[in-house]
């Protein structure tokens, strides 16, 4: 379930889950295989485009896994939605 605003989802679950208020992230996923989000909380803005088509029984798991491994590599553990910096800001493993 998302709610829509302006051409925008709210808490879309393809976007996955917010360590705070899950209507302050926002985005549209595209058609098949792209998404793109922002989340106030953390701080995060994520834009992800492939080459493909899958359809929503396949895709919209695949596009929560992506945005959640974001948010994890992104964010400390344990410490609410505190952005990192550096070089270990980011660790995402390609798919």
């Amino acid at each position: 379930f998302a709610q829509r605003s302006l051409g925008l989802a709210l808490g879309d679950e393809r976007m996955g889950k917010s360590t705070g208020d899950p209507l302050k992230t926002f985005g549209h996923g595209g058609a098949g295989t792209s998404i793109g989000w922002a989340d106030f909380d953390s701080g995060l803005a994520v834009g992800y485009i492939t080459n493909g088509f899958r359809g929503s029984v396949t895709n919209n798991a695949r596009l929560a896994a992506i945005s959640q491994a974001v948010r994890d590599a992104c964010t400390y553990a344990g410490a609410g939605s505190l952005p990192l910096a550096g070089p270990a800001a980011l660790r995402i493993t390609p798919c």
